[in-house]
């Protein structure tokens, strides 16, 4: 947030298949049975929209859906991360607040860093993950390429809606290029994090790149925002540290 207080891929994770983690269902609210909508303008890799949504999950009590994924390679200006970038839909208590946003994640120990709205600078956080929990509006927003990169290094555009929550790894860029409705969004960070610093993805590449190594030293949180400790956040990124 900027307010103070080997190849290039793209995936998109929908559904849980046999023999994957399943997770706690969702604490924040009931599980909609509307299907999941995956707006994506800009696929980085072999992916398209009709193969994409192949991806809609099955929305039930049984099987809570894992959240979006969305992976990104560094540019020219930006770190970008080894961990993907998780949106989670239609997961926030019916009617939400910024009150009651704040009173369902913080139990989950993502603590608010303030209330936001629409940011049109392109940055990224070195220090710390973020977390966006849309209570108001919606926005769409661009993650993964800076303002002076080549529109050939990658990026996608996500819309997020009223309800949603998107976690940004550290060192990934982010800003809004759209908004309607009186966008506003809670900020979370995980408990015990720096605050944050903001970087416009205009460095050189010496300092891109120690920014690269500072982000990469971010610890993985034990808790999910939205579904707390054994939820899918840890199980996703740990495993994208492995591999």
């Amino acid at each position: 947030m900027v307010p103070q207080r080997g190849s290039r891929s793209c995936m998109v994770s929908g559904i849980l298949k046999r023999g994957a983690p399943t997770y706690p269902s969702n604490p924040l609210s009931r599980l909609h049975t509307k299907p999941y909508h995956l707006s994506i303008s800009h696929f980085p890799c072999d992916s398209s929209p009709s193969s994409a949504a192949q991806h809609v999950p099955n929305m039930s009590m049984a099987s809570p859906p894992r959240p979006e994924e969305y992976r990104f390679a560094p540019t020219s200006h930006v770190p970008n991360s080894r961990l993907p970038v998780l949106i989670y839909r239609g997961v926030l208590p019916d009617q939400p607040t910024a009150a009651s946003t704040r009173e369902a994640l913080e139990k989950n120990a993502w603590l608010e860093g303030g209330v936001f709205k629409t940011v049109y600078a392109h940055h990224f956080h070195s220090v710390t993950h973020e977390c966006y929990a849309v209570f108001h509006g919606s926005s769409r927003l661009l993650l993964g390429r800076g303002p002076v990169d080549d529109p050939g290094e990658g990026g996608v555009e996500v819309s997020l809606s009223r309800g949603d929550i998107i976690v940004l790894p550290a060192g990934v860029s982010h800003c809004s290029v759209s908004s309607e409705d009186e966008y506003e969004y809670v900020g979370l960070y995980p408990k015990g994090s720096p605050h944050w610093d903001n970087n416009f993805c205009k460095a050189d590449a010496q300092e891109t790149a120690e920014k690269a190594k500072v982000a990469s030293s971010v610890p993985i949180p034990d808790y999910d925002p939205v579904y707390g400790k054994g939820g899918p956040l840890v199980d996703i990124w740990r495993r994208a540290i492995a591999t």
